[in-house]
């Protein structure tokens, strides 16, 4: 017995320690990956606010009614004298409203329209949008260079659309920022915008595939917006699996992903369980069928434990629930119509003259027709819903769940009139006449009725029965509810 249980703890701990050592090198992955992207993250966000500073000189500069009337060199100072001088910014300019360039830190003014690019469109046609980073584009001035652009706009007097600033951006910043980025063999570092379109990828995409995006994946941009996060998912570019981890750029629309791919994460896990999986696996088939049996040992235990507790909650003679049963059921019951808001009918049901049956036909006989009664009483109650159960001696109890008074009143009359019924002389001779009385109450537990109070008047209204000539359903009035609850 020590031997299997050893072996079994073996098996469990040998199995669990391995799971937890893939995830382990997962997390330490997602880990390095989650310093490397905020830390990039960061650093764009740094230099993303410097570009806007620029921008936000050209749009005072430009919104300012004094300055186009002050010399060239003091209005191109004022414009373009707090811009940023990185290697990367490929030109500043200011923009009219029909997309011309009418201010350029270069001084010389391009000969250039840009009236259909997205930088100036979405401007145009929104006065709060604020610093907007372009989708990459190919430069008209610098002989197709991909590049982005930062813009902001320019408002006129009124309000009216006066034009935009614009910072050029060379895609090669961004590819040099994942350039010095080690994602592994089948690993990518990336920096993409929430649309889906790809500034920059470690490795480099093929010639074929310049312009791909994860456009295409739209279910894959919807893991990405948190402010930062990992999964794992297949990548819509080249199907490999790797275990993404992502930051966004702050005050932007670009995220940077690190992901290195699943087989080179856990390629050192891998190598490690096959030689430990393969000992285990030698040792524990040994222990195998053992296993099984104490498997069916359980099962029995259990198949044993629960029919205990079935007899325990079941009345032995006449197979309906016990007393100990309806007292937990009708709390269960009871509880559940005070959350739903529905009605609940109790009914007192009692053998009539049942003392006089037994003394004349037999106790053998009275246990008969006790157990007529619980069958008539469980054909009419609801399996599962319904609550019937032995009161005691000859008397029962059901209780009826979502029930008005009208159903509750066709139920009680049918299992009255099914034990007194008429039957066969074969059937009267092994079974005589038996006739019960019943009392009931319908209400509402929301109401803030009280359960003993309601099975108080469902009792008294039996009593009615009885004194009335049983063999009869009597219900507790509404006035003796009112009392009841004005008590």
């Amino acid at each position: 017995m020590f031997a299997t249980l050893a072996s079994v703890v073996v098996l469990v701990s040998t199995v669990m320690v391995l799971s937890s050592g893939r995830q382990e090198a997962i997390t330490r992955a997602r880990n390095t990956s989650a310093n490397v992207v905020g830390a990039l993250a960061r650093d764009l966000g740094r230099n993303l606010e410097v570009y806007d500073l620029s921008l936000q000189a050209v749009v005072d500069g430009m919104s300012n009614p004094e300055v186009p009337g002050l010399p060239a060199q003091l209005r191109h100072e004022i414009l373009f004298d707090r811009s940023t001088t990185a290697a990367y910014i490929s030109g500043i300019y200011a923009v009219d409203e029909k997309g011309r360039v009418v201010q350029a830190r270069a001084r010389l003014l391009p000969n250039a329209n840009f009236s259909d690019r997205d930088y100036f469109t979405v401007h145009r046609d929104s006065a709060n949008v604020g610093l907007f980073i372009s989708r990459p584009y190919a430069s008209r001035l610098r002989n197709g260079t991909a590049s982005i652009a930062l813009s902001r706009r320019i408002s006129k007097d009124d309000g009216s659309f006066g034009g935009i600033a614009l910072i050029a951006i060379n895609l090669g910043y961004f590819q040099q920022l994942v350039d010095d980025i080690k994602p592994g063999h089948d690993g990518i570092a990336a920096i993409v915008q929430t649309d889906g379109f790809i500034v920059a990828r470690n490795p480099r995409l093929s010639t074929g595939d310049n312009k791909a995006t994860v456009v295409s994946a739209p279910e894959f941009m919807k893991r990405l917006t948190a402010s930062s996060g990992s999964f794992d998912a297949q990548s819509p570019i080249d199907g490999v699996m790797r275990t993404f981890t992502y930051a966004r750029v702050q005050g932007s629309n670009l995220i940077v992903v690190v992901g290195p791919a699943l087989d080179d994460v856990t390629a050192e896990w891998k190598h490690r369980s096959l030689i430990i999986g393969t000992l285990v696996i030698v040792v524990s088939t040994a222990f195998t069928v053992v296993v099984w049996l104490l498997v069916f040992a359980v099962r029995q235990r259990d198949a044993a434990q629960a029919r205990l507790v079935t007899i325990a909650n079941t009345d032995a003679l006449t197979g309906v629930s016990n007393r100990r049963r309806l007292d937990s059921g009708l709390d269960d019951l009871w509880a559940s119509a005070r959350r739903s808001g529905t009605k609940v009918a109790l009914l007192f049901v009692d053998a009539d003259h049942f003392k006089r049956y037994n003394d004349t036909y037999g106790h053998d006989v009275g246990d008969r027709a006790l157990q007529h009664v619980a069958d008539c009483l469980s054909k009419h109650a609801r399996r599962g819903v319904d609550l019937v159960a032995r009161y005691g001696g000859e008397e029962f109890f059901v209780a009826l769940a979502d029930s008005d008074e009208c159903y509750a009143a066709q139920v009680a009359e049918a299992v009255r009139q099914e034990v007194a019924g008429p039957v066969d002389e074969i059937r009267r001779r092994e079974l005589p006449q038996v006739t019960v009385s019943i009392g009931f109450i319908v209400c509402r537990p929301a109401d803030g009725v009280d359960l003993e109070d309601m099975k108080r008047l469902a009792d008294e209204a039996l009593y009615k029965s009885k004194t009335q000539g049983r063999n009869r359903v009597t219900s507790a009035t509404f006035a003796d509810l009112l009392k009841e609850v004005e008590r």
